[in-house]
């Protein structure tokens, strides 16, 4: 399901989890197009983080409210969140993605981090199970946080919340 529908799924699986208040800052790391602001309320200040300059020109171009972001600051965000930053296979390992996440947990995220992984079985993806996401979160040191396989047959989300 990697389509509009199926992103669209993702974004307001994500959504359903954030306790959005106004003045929040949320960072999407890996925004890719950055539609995920789109879905967000106005007066949460969105800041889309991705490697690739294309996607950041492309952000600023389609969403001019994002605070466009080509590294990412010393700063804590309320929110993070990654929709399907780390399912590649090409350069990435379940090991990176914990190293990635522990960046984000412990140095960037003040109330929530969402993941969302595939866990599907084409070969070109990382395949992540709910038994992974509970050693994620486990590794993290995170007590508080939840798994839903519900919104998509070939996703889950990790939400980690402070």
């Amino acid at each position: 399901m990697w389509s509009e529908g199926g992103q669209t799924r993702r974004f307001l699986a994500v959504l359903a989890h954030l306790d959005l208040r106004s003045g929040d800052s949320l960072l999407d790391y890996g925004c890719g197009t950055g539609r995920l602001c789109e879905f967000l309320p106005v007066d949460v200040t969105y800041h889309g983080f991705d490697w690739s300059e294309q996607m950041r020109e492309r952000v600023a171009l389609e969403h001019p409210r994002a605070r466009v972001l080509s590294e990412v600051p010393d700063l804590l965000f309320d929110h993070v969140v990654c929709v399907g930053t780390f399912n590649l296979v090409d350069g990435w390992s379940k090991e990176r993605t914990y190293a990635e996440l522990a960046t984000l947990w412990t140095e960037h995220t003040r109330r929530t981090l969402i993941v969302s992984l595939y866990r599907g079985h084409d070969p070109a993806c990382i395949r992540y199970t709910p038994e992974d996401a509970c050693e994620i979160a486990r590794r993290l040191g995170c007590a508080t946080f939840a798994i839903d396989c519900t919104y998509l047959e070939n996703d889950l989300l990790l939400e980690l919340r402070r």
